[in-house]
């Protein structure tokens, strides 16, 4: 039996997920979910480096989308500070894909 790639399995108490539903401007709800950071952290924490490049890739992709959508509502201020953000993730996604090309021979 071989190194398994994700051997350990994280828990996640139901009390640490909180589901929030907002109204929204224009009638409509908007859905979000508010998980505990230390819970997030030991999550990311214990997460291959492959795994954690596509967890920020989704994250950058997302935050980016915000971003040009808060731009074009106006929002500029917002719109700055997570395109920002975008630009470190997309950074530290390549670090990450970066470390799993030298971990990967061992993980296998």
């Amino acid at each position: 039996m071989g190194k398994e790639k994700h051997p350990k399995r994280v828990e996640v108490p139901v009390s640490s997920v909180i589901m929030i539903e907002r109204p929204r401007s224009d009638g409509t709800i908007e859905k979000l979910v508010s998980i505990d950071p230390k819970l997030v952290a030991n999550v990311v924490a214990n997460t291959s480096y492959d795994s954690l490049t596509e967890f920020v890739t989704r994250l950058y992709e997302q935050i980016s989308s915000d971003s040009v959508r808060d731009r074009e509502s106006g929002k500029k201020c917002l719109a700055g500070n997570l395109n920002s953000a975008a630009i470190y993730l997309k950074e530290a996604r390549d670090y990450l894909a970066g470390a799993w090309k030298v971990c990967e021979k061992y993980m296998k």
